[in-house]
């Protein structure tokens, strides 16, 4: 199942939007323009502007849930490793010269503990009915005074939309993120909402801002994006 679920994780989302969406009234060339050009142009401007993703020079790092290696590529091939139970998304990502693994992140990491400097992990741990032994685990693989960031969904935003994937199996909100984080050896530095907006309406506004200026974006998604994004986001370090 879990293979059959990662191969359509990824294209599953964009063959309900151009079925169902406004896409769907334009011509096949249009929407696979969108996706395979504009869509790219669309995340590396969000990844701008996400301050609190990790220097990609910040000693050793390990991202759990690489997916597609979206987060690698932006940080290069010298010092970071990538795990996901994706092997077709592992296998492209070895053929392109990163160190990707197969890895369940429900389970102990195979690293000694004390090898890395950042743990970075995006929309992972909501799939993990066992929080705590999840962030146990990244406390114990980096070095004292490491640090931990964790994106996931506030459910108290997004609502039902949280359940849209059925593998979604543990909610958090900014509070029990915070908790969970603080009752498993992190100290919290900082924890906030980030810039992905909730909605349909809203993510085609990120479309449309990409057309204006710079401070446009600036304004746009540092003070409109955050104050309805259904992303959360903390920044730990070890103690």
């Amino acid at each position: 199942m879990t293979e059959n679920y990662t191969q359509t994780y990824f294209s599953a989302g964009r063959k309900f939007e151009a079925r169902h969406g406004y896409l769907r009234f334009f011509p096949a060339f249009v929407v696979n323009w969108y996706f395979e050009n504009y869509q790219p142009r669309l995340e590396k401007a969000m990844r701008d502007y996400e301050h609190y993703v990790p220097d990609p020079s910040a000693g050793n790092i390990l991202e759990i849930g690489c997916g597609e290696g979206t987060f690698m590529e932006y940080c290069g091939k010298e010092n970071i490793i990538g795990l996901d139970v994706w092997e077709h998304g592992v296998k492209k990502l070895l053929e392109k010269g990163f160190d990707a693994r197969l890895s369940d992140a429900s389970k102990p990491l195979q690293f000694k503990s004390g090898t890395f400097d950042t743990v970075y992990s995006e929309q992972v741990i909501e799939h993990i009915s066992s929080g705590g032994a999840f962030v146990r685990e990244i406390n114990r693989v980096l070095n004292k005074g490491g640090k931990a960031i964790i994106r996931t969904i506030d459910i108290s935003r997004s609502g039902a939309w949280f359940y849209t994937d059925y593998t979604h199996v543990s909610p958090y909100t900014l509070v029990s993120l915070y908790r969970i984080m603080e009752d498993n050896g992190f100290e919290i530095k900082e924890i906030s909402h980030g810039i992905c907006p909730p909605g349909f309406l809203m993510r085609r506004t990120v479309n449309v801002a990409l057309l204006f200026p710079k401070f446009i974006h600036d304004f746009y998604f540092r003070k409109i994006c955050s104050r309805f994004s259904y992303e959360v986001y903390v920044i730990a370090v070890k103690k």
